[in-house]
């Protein structure tokens, strides 16, 4: 499988980071404890393994950050056959890896977030398998019972200029404190509705609620 690169997601996480700081960027995958209260992995520092090695729990005796809020902006593929085969894309693996690339949401199930918030920004985070009296079970699911208090997903494909800025907008109001999660996402959506503008800071149309509506906040909300 082939996905077009996203070159956006990296500044919208490094901008987001940017509330946080002091902020500390990995491009490759790192054994060690991360340093920073803000930290940011890309390129191939972005990878599954990576990922396991932070949060697995096998691993919290070793390295065992905790952050409140986590990031995801990347690709994401929903299964409506299995929600447990719902996937985040992440960096391509080397050639010897046991990965895959794909975080599935079963492996999410096999991490200790101990979080806040996890923010997955990307197409259709919120679908998955719909089984009656449940819901949708999927990425959102996994990530509650990997142990984050709330989720926010999105319900269809995402269009990157609005997201990028209502995701900005979204962690602002978070670090202000000011606000429940449940409102600083509100707010954030009536910013991309009444004042869009671009990743470039062009002034740009996004009243459409295709552009500022797909993400919603489940779990705790405040």
């Amino acid at each position: 499988m082939e996905l077009s690169p996203l070159p956006a997601t990296e500044r919208e996480a490094l901008q987001v980071a940017s509330f946080f700081e002091p902020v500390e960027q990995y491009t490759e995958p790192t054994a060690n404890e991360p340093r920073g209260i803000a930290t940011v992995f890309t390129g191939r520092g972005a990878c599954e393994g990576q990922v396991k090695r932070l949060f697995g729990a096998e691993e919290r005796n070793a390295v065992q950050p905790r952050w409140r809020y986590l990031l995801f902006s990347t690709h994401a593929l929903a299964d409506r056959k299995n929600g447990m085969y719902s996937s985040i894309a992440l960096a391509a693996p080397v050639s010897d890896s046991p990965e895959d690339g794909f975080l599935e949401a079963q492996e999410v199930l096999d991490l200790d977030l101990d979080c806040d918030l996890a923010m997955l920004s990307a197409c259709r985070t919120g679908l998955g398998n719909h089984r009656e009296g449940e819901g949708y079970v999927g990425l959102s699911t996994a990530f509650f019972c990997a142990g984050s208090e709330s989720v926010c997903v999105s319900l269809w494909s995402v269009p990157t200029g609005p997201t990028t800025q209502l995701v900005t907008e979204f962690f602002r109001h978070i670090k202000e404190g000011k606000l429940s999660r449940a409102e600083a996402l509100r707010q954030a959506q009536l910013t991309v509705l009444r004042e869009g503008r671009s990743p470039n800071g062009k002034p740009s149309d996004y009243s459409d609620p295709f552009c500022w509506a797909p993400f919603v906040l489940v779990g705790e909300y405040r």
